[in-house]
């Protein structure tokens, strides 16, 4: 790790953990852009479950101009990194313009994107179109298991296990595809607390993709109320102690009409803090609606901020442990992989290319 990126997060520490700032002097590193969200499958741990989802959030897709417009504002207001988070709501896939967009990240210097997706559409024909750059990387976090009808019951639909493990498969074996790179989370921890369950069920989903290469990797998924909208029955909420949520301080997450909303989580953009199609990324970051979101939190009263109101996130003791925060700084925050903080970020891509990449990219040859 760099001096300068060690730097930067140790800023990012003070202000959140020690200081509890409420107008953070740095501009955030973790982006995540909504590319829809609208999805094909209804998981039972997903608010898309709820039949009245779309009545309370109207479908809505990002244009390649809005994404344009975004993603400048973005640069304009000191964001450096190169990580891209497609996520908050939806299926990135479902996006009939998502290679596009991905070519206008690039553009802008967002080379390496990581983004959840249920792989159901992840067919030769999508991932050819993806644009690449001599630095691109695409993640694919897929929530999988090893027991097919369990999978259909909770998550995809009949057939559905069956077409991502394909997909998967067929992408890992293809050699042109270098770029793309998967993470599976086991969602058995859904249905049991059996530890011995769980690790059986793990070494089994393991075993689906042995011998595959190093384009794979996986990690056991822990469940969360998210936002007070799910009821989830593997919770590891605890109200005995309290946790001051880091995302306020760490991370700036964009819905596909440029709202900003309070974390990840915020499916419903039940608080919202700006829109970035509207006003400058810094009046957003240091703004009174953020400023209140982050008080709220400091001062342990997170139902005041609609978003936070029943989620269980300052209440998991798991999600502050060492091992869970050294694993969201190298996977999510990227803090150890080269150039993701400070001018080894877009700084250092800017000088290497301009201009937006073709839509189709690389091709699979």
């Amino acid at each position: 790790m760099s001096a300068r990126k060690l730097a930067s997060y140790a800023k990012i520490f003070y202000a959140w953990q020690i200081r509890k700032s409420l107008a953070p002097s740095y501009m955030p590193e973790d982006i995540s852009v909504e590319a829809t969200n609208a999805c094909n499958f209804r998981c039972a741990f997903c608010p898309q479950s709820d039949p009245r989802h779309h009545e309370l959030v109207p479908r809505i897709t990002l244009e390649p101009e809005r994404a344009a417009a975004i993603f400048k504002r973005l640069r304009e207001g000191g964001v450096t990194t190169p990580t891209l988070h497609w996520t908050l709501d939806g299926e990135p896939f479902m996006n009939k313009k998502f290679a596009a967009l991905c070519g206008i990240a690039i553009g802008h210097g967002f080379t390496n994107m990581i983004f959840a997706t249920n792989g159901m559409l992840l067919s030769e024909q999508r991932l050819r179109e993806l644009p690449v750059s001599p630095q691109t990387k695409y993640t694919f976090t897929i929530d999988y298991c090893a027991d097919a009808e369990y999978f259909e019951e909770v998550r995809g639909k009949k057939g559905s296990w069956q077409v991502i493990q394909d997909n998967i498969r067929a992408s890992l074996g293809n050699n042109s595809q270098q770029h793309l790179h998967f993470q599976l989370s086991d969602i058995t921890a859904y249905k049991t607390h059996d530890a011995e369950v769980r690790r059986t069920q793990f070494e089994k989903l393991n075993g689906l993709f042995a011998g595959a290469g190093g384009r794979i990797n996986f990690r056991a998924k822990t469940f969360h109320n998210s936002t007070g909208l799910t009821t989830v029955p593997a919770s590891n909420a605890r109200k005995d102690r309290y946790y001051t949520c880091p995302y306020p301080w760490t991370s700036l997450v964009v819905a596909s009409d440029g709202r900003v909303v309070a974390c990840c989580r915020d499916l419903r953009r039940q608080t919202v803090l700006g829109n970035l199609l509207d006003e400058p990324l810094e009046a957003i970051w240091r703004g009174a609606a953020a400023q209140e979101l982050r008080r709220n939190l400091a001062l342990r009263t997170p139902w005041k901020s609609k978003a936070c109101d029943g989620c269980d996130m300052p209440y998991d003791a798991s999600k502050f442990s060492l091992r869970n925060l050294i694993r969201t700084a190298r996977g999510r925050l990227q803090i150890f992989a080269p150039g993701t903080a400070g001018a080894t970020g877009f700084a250092a891509h800017r000088g290497e290319t301009s201009g937006v990449p073709s839509p189709t990219g690389r091709g699979t040859g």
